[in-house]
């Protein structure tokens, strides 16, 4: 296989690399490195180190030559400075010192780029004052590692070290041998016991700490999201130059007119846009090149505003962008999926300079003033602007497609809804588009074009490889990481959205993501509109140098009638396959608009983000209630996205069902509840409002955008009205009826300030627990007669308020409360803190002594009060 493939093999001496105690060692494991790369191998090596399994390590160095320096006028990128780490009274001191550089007066471009240059030094200096430099990244150590299991560890690998020794003499000294084999398993026992201990110590502790920290390592882990990308070994300079080639095309430089502005002519910034502009800023982001975190700039806009307001003022003047904020660090990150030395495998991600983002901040209310004085943007385009969101777009589409279910079968159209795929759009755009839409288009004032004339020059794009660092000047596209480049990209897209359609031919986008749709009396017709679409948008992006991905292209047909709707479509010569639904913003679209495709992917989605919640969620163990329903709103978020164009779908039983089988699994672990609790009850204890009515909530809401009120009353209003179909659906339910007999009313049970269920208290809600009638109902029990009184079945009610085991702690409790009734109770509960736990407290003692007395009744009676609905 190697010599097929062109490979070497790197092993050499005749140390096995798999070796099993008083066995014959073997070689199972073989380097191979093609031959251009074998050169390059040394010191290839089997470590005689304890690696917890029969395998060896296996160790090499590569040596590819020394780095390659950047080119003329690069430099050695600084470490940045530990934030975490920052003296806050040192950095207020350091930025109270005069710096000279805002002494002078600044006119002209020369001048401000070398006051730009001035002051970035001295917040460089203030930064060194005030936090230690970033030290190289070290992996950190398992959380269960504990001293004991290091100590374990060494005395592990000790013994290993010993029986191998004494196998390759075994025939001199057999019992040796022996002994030491038996000594290595022992300690190998040993020290997997002791990781199993600390695992579930540490992972108990994990689960008692979420109650406080509900989004940290708990949750964190459960959901995988330890693993993030933290960077990988640099690729080769061949292949990473390819892939920033492609990523990040190149396009003729333009040549800019000088054209001279009066500074009286040009208003300045204020102190108030500079603080709202950093303040926005967000902290804990990765800084650009020069490695100054925000928090810094938040600090020194509080202590000395006019640094950085002269600084900025002086480049408004000067209509300049300074070169050293136009400098971005690329990092590629793989997607994941494909090949991560294709361009496709890639997604670009630009960090620049926090300063800099800063300017832009400045510029961008203005920009988007201007912008909306003149028209504004398409109100199509939904993608970065305030007020706009992705079911804005969505609910544009499909308001469009329900025209097709209008009038009678024969007379209804045929619509066509595709998804249009730009090729690396965002760093495809050009910048003389951007500039020109603008300035022709939106009349942005020249005061601003000159700066960003400015900002959409020279700009430079450094990345790393196996050979250093190396240096790209970018002549296109809108930064992705920028505050401009989504405004900058909307411009330039304005105009596609703009263009002359054919009848009943609608294109939306939010973004790059364009969907066209395209009605029609027949399929036929429809089907030319079609190609006249793809024409006429074809040529639009030839003429403005983006190009459109046909093999992404995806088409559905949406259709009452009675026709195929998997069919071909022809567009030029290439032909687009038809599907069942297609991706549009995250919600598939299907051919008949019932969104079938779409609840099932969500309920399986958040099917798995409940069962790994789940295990946060334990029933005698794990946060309180209230912080459960938090992290319920997780599975709500899946669930529920956006649920505002396609509620009306739950009017099917076999959609509403799917999604509140997800959402009961989820309440169980919220209320600590057995699981055979039926769901309006569980529903009920855990207060989370059913799934169907939460939908048609959120569509009422959204539906009310542009009314007279604020969005609180509006969601205030909904969310009563909600209520009130839930205890409709209540008073109906013939389920649960004791924890209706408890709760009879909603909102009282709901509205509460104060009380948490839990596994004990759930029970004496539910009825579902530790009660012989239930056991027996359930097949875990022998008879449901109460032990105590035989003539009774031990129900909750029988339990609680009659049985006389319990007499006298239920004396106790109505001592402090008044006579307990089931009528009345909850009300009692929800009166004071002090009567629910006195209640809870009543329950836990009842019902533990209850679990104590069923299990020395034999398996049979207390089966169903095992540790598999603790867990």
């Amino acid at each position: 296989m190697a010599a097929r493939t062109g490979l070497l093999v790197l092993n050499t001496g005749e140390t096995p690399t798999f070796q099993r105690a008083g066995q014959q060692g073997t070689t199972p494991d073989i380097s191979l490195a093609s031959e251009g790369l074998a050169g390059c191998i040394k010191d290839w090596v089997v470590l005689d180190d304890y690696t917890a399994s029969d395998h060896q390590y296996i160790s090499f160095r590569t040596e590819t030559g020394p780095p390659l320096p950047l080119p003329a006028g690069g430099r050695r990128r600084p470490k940045g400075w530990n934030v975490r780490k920052l003296d806050v009274a040192a950095l207020t001191e350091m930025l109270k010192m005069r710096c000279p550089a805002l002494d002078q007066e600044r006119g002209i471009a020369a001048d401000a780029e070398d006051l730009v240059n001035n002051v970035m030094r001295f917040l460089h200096q203030a930064c060194d004052a005030a936090m230690p430099r970033k030290a190289k990244p070290k992996s950190p150590p398992v959380y269960w590692w504990t001293e004991e299991i290091a100590r374990l560890r060494q005395a592990c690998r000790l013994s290993r070290r010993r029986a191998l020794r004494a196998a390759a003499r075994r025939g001199q000294h057999h019992e040796v041998a022996v002994e030491q084999q038996g000594a290595y398993r022992e300690a190998r026992r040993q020290l997997r016991r002791a990781i199993n201990v600390s695992k579930r110590a540490c992972w108990e502790k994990v689960v008692a700490d979420v109650d406080a920290d509900l989004w940290g390592l708990g949750y964190k882990i459960v959901n995988r999201k330890l693993c993030q990308y933290v960077g990988e070994a640099p690729m080769d300079e061949g292949a990473a130059s390819r892939i920033v080639d492609t990523l990040f095309p190149s396009h003729p430089a333009r040549v800019d007119t000088e054209r001279h502005l009066e500074a009286d002519s040009i208003p300045l910034f204020t102190r108030e846009e500079l603080e709202k502009a950093i303040m926005s800023l967000k902290s804990g982001k990765a800084p650009g090149p020069d490695g100054i975190p925000v928090e810094v700039l938040k600090i020194a806009v509080k202590v000395r505003p006019e640094l950085l307001l002269t600084t900025f003022n002086a480049c408004l003047t000067a209509g300049l962008f300074p070169v050293c904020w136009k400098r971005a660090k690329l990092v590629l990150i793989p997607k994941g999926g494909g090949d991560p030395n294709s361009p496709s495998g890639r997604r670009p991600l630009c960090m620049l300079d926090t300063t800099g983002k800063g300017l832009e901040k400045l510029l961008l209310p203005r920009m988007l003033a201007a912008i909306h004085a003149s028209g504004d943007l398409s109100p199509r385009q939904h993608g970065f602007r305030t007020g706009h969101s992705t079911i804005g777009a969505l609910s544009e589409v499909v308001d469009a497609l329900r025209k097709t279910q209008r009038g009678s079968v024969s007379s209804r159209s045929v619509g066509l809804l595709v998804t249009l795929d730009v090729k690396n759009a965002f760093n495809s755009a050009r910048w003389k588009d951007m500039l020109e839409a603008l300035e022709g288009t939106f009349k942005v004032p020249e005061y601003i074009l000159r700066v960003l004339r400015s900002y959409l020059k020279d700009r430079t794009l450094e990345y790393e490889t196996a050979q250093g660092w190396r240096r790209r000047d970018i002549t296109a596209g809108a930064a992705q990481g920028s505050i401009l480049g989504p405004t900058l990209w909307n411009a330039a897209y304005d105009g596609l959205l703009r263009l002359e359609m054919p009848e009943e031919v609608t294109l939306v986008g939010y973004a790059d993501d364009v969907a066209a749709v395209i009605l029609g009396r027949t399929l036929e017709s429809a089907q030319i509109k079609l190609e006249r679409v793809m024409r006429r948008v074809g040529e639009w992006m030839s003429d403005h140098g983006l190009s459109l991905a046909l093999q992404k292209t995806e088409v559905v047909i949406i259709t009452r009638k009675r026709i195929q709707t998997l069919l071909p479509v022809r567009v030029d010569s290439t032909e687009l396959q038809t599907s069942e639904a297609v991706r549009y913003l995250g919600v598939m679209v299907d051919t008949k608009l019932k969104f079938g495709v779409h609840i099932r992917r969500a309920a399986d989605k958040a099917a798995k983000m409940t069962t790994a919640l789940s295990r946060l969620m334990a029933n005698t163990r794990g946060p309180r209630a209230s912080r459960r329903r938090v992290l319920m709103s997780v599975v709500h978020s899946i669930l529920l996205y956006g649920v505002e164009v396609w509620a009306d779908s739950l009017s099917i039983a076999y959609h509403r069902k799917r999604l509140a089988a997800v959402q009961r699994r989820c309440a169980l672990r919220v209320a600590c509840a057995y699981r055979t609790v039926s769901h309006e009850a569980v529903m009920v204890v855990a207060g989370a409002i059913p799934i169907h009515l939460l939908a048609k909530e959120r569509k009422e809401v959204y539906q009310k955008k542009g009314q007279p009120g604020t969005r609180a009353t509006k969601k205030e209003e909904s969310r009563e009205e909600t209520l009130g179909r839930w205890q409709e659906e209540w008073d109906a339910a013939q389920k649960g009826q004791w924890t209706k007999r408890l709760i009879p009313r909603l909102g009282p049970w709901l509205g509460r300030s104060q009380g948490e269920v839990d596994f004990f208290l759930t029970q004496l809600l539910t009825g579902h627990g530790a009660f012989r009638a239930y056991l027996h109902k359930m097949g875990r029990a022998r008879s449901p007669m109460c032990l105590h009184c035989s003539d009774a079945q031990d129900d909750a009610c029988h339990t609680f308020f009659v049985c006389e085991r319990w007499a006298g702690w239920r004396r106790a409790v109505e001592d402090e409360l008044g006579r307990l009734q089931p009528e009345t109770l909850v009300l009692k509960m929800i009166e004071s803190d002090r009567n629910w736990k006195r209640v809870a407290s009543f329950a836990r003692a009842v019902l533990t002594e209850k679990r104590m007395e069923l299990a020395s009744q034999g398996p049979a009676s207390h089966e169903g009060t095992s540790s598999s609905e603790e867990d």
